[in-house]
């Protein structure tokens, strides 16, 4: 099965692969959470991480693409290698609540999503996002033009406003909220719209391919990565807009490393 947002940092484009390669390769490995026979990490240089997590049969993955690490969230794990987030200013004022791969399974409470007893508290968290299906804009001209109809929002008092340049929203939160989808079935993908403030192109040390890495502003600046091949490229100063999977990292792999 094709996973196309892999080749977004650069691995195999098929998650078995993908698990193979994290293990043949990790650079990390955690023991002693009784949640999880095997935790491995692979940190690439280029600011991906992968983590493969085995329990009895189950095997999962989680993701983060490494950033500054400046963000206080709190955090709940509602899956192994999924973790809901509160994201917060540097007031503490609350930004938004998100869903989110993670690599870091073992700093994070596993909770029933509605009975929250405690949340792991981080001030410096590695916030980012994997692109599944995202649009590139050169101008706000362009992208409002373009995406004017899917993104224009009535509001109760009958006045029109566009979402966005820079937004993000979690749908399966909505879901789990609602009753409509169970914890078990959430995914990490998210409506994500962002201003383009840098573009680079990186290499996946292990295996070669590159891959685009922007820093975008969705409200707070975080890293996302795009396949290569994205038509039109990502410019400076345009806007991205579409489906990407967020991730994060406390950056305990990072800090093992050193």
């Amino acid at each position: 099965m094709s996973e196309q947002f892999l080749t977004a940092m650069g691995l195999p484009d098929d998650m078995n692969q993908t698990v193979l390669h994290v293990l043949e390769h990790c650079t990390s490995k955690w023991e002693g959470d009784p949640r999880f026979e095997h935790i491995a990490n692979l940190t690439d240089p280029s600011g991906i991480s992968a983590t493969v997590m085995i329990a009895e049969e189950d095997v999962e993955v989680g993701f983060a693409v490494l950033g500054q690490g400046t963000l206080r969230v709190d955090a709940v794990q509602l899956l192994p290698g999924v973790a809901m987030l509160d994201v917060y200013d540097a007031d503490g004022s609350m930004l938004t609540r998100v869903l989110a791969f993670v690599d870091d399974p073992q700093a994070y409470p596993l909770e029933d999503f509605h009975n929250i007893t405690h949340a792991a508290h981080l001030d410096d968290f590695h916030l980012g996002a994997i692109a599944v299906d995202m649009q590139c804009y050169d101008t706000r001209e362009d992208w409002r033009e373009a995406t004017k109809e899917q993104n224009l929002v009535v509001l109760d008092d009958g006045k029109e406003v566009m979402i966005g340049p820079r937004f993000v929203t979690s749908p399966w939160l909505f879901a789990l909220a609602s009753g409509e989808a169970t914890q078990d079935e959430i995914s990490p993908v998210s409506h994500v719209i962002g201003v383009i403030n840098a573009v680079d192109t990186c290499t996946n040390a292990i295996t070669g391919e590159q891959f685009y890495r922007l820093s975008i502003n969705m409200g707070v600046d975080i890293p996302l990565v795009m396949p290569i091949d994205t038509t039109p490229a990502p410019t400076p100063g345009g806007v991205v807009d579409g489906r990407a999977f967020l991730c994060g990292s406390s950056g305990i792999w990072v800090e093992e490393e050193h």
